[in-house]
């Protein structure tokens, strides 16, 4: 017996000009006694050195928290465009992800506020 099934396919190739660096693992949850079932979702895992600063044999947790960010909308899309508070405005996901790259002071002040949520949804089940 198992509470949690989960299945994994085969995305796209993570290229740094010719070379494969890795790939891009998606998830759909199709059996769940804990949660809601079928859940879906992707992440980049990397196996190679690649320009990212991802480890080897590891995913892009950044690229994850920025998704999360925006599914509790601590990030706001509008279109192709995306913005927190008067911090930045943004075009493309990879522009976010290489900002809070390169600034981790904001990038601690959004997984706060993420962290914030959590816990308030948390609390509010207990």
């Amino acid at each position: 017996m198992s509470s949690c099934n989960i299945r994994l396919r085969q995305g796209d190739w993570i290229k740094e000009g010719q070379n494969v660096v890795g790939q891009v693992v998606k998830y759909k949850v199709t059996k769940n006694k804990l949660y809601k079932r079928n859940r879906a979702g992707e992440v980049d895992f990397y196996f190679d050195d690649n320009s990212a600063g991802v480890e080897k044999l590891n995913y892009d947790v950044l690229k994850d928290t920025v998704i999360v960010a925006l599914g509790m909308n601590v990030i706001v899309r509008a279109g192709a465009w995306f913005s927190y508070k008067d911090k930045f405005k943004l075009q493309g996901v990879n522009s976010v992800v290489e900002k809070l790259r390169d600034d981790e002071a904001l990038l601690k002040e959004i997984q706060q506020e993420v962290m914030k949520i959590v816990k308030k949804t948390h609390e509010g089940k207990e």
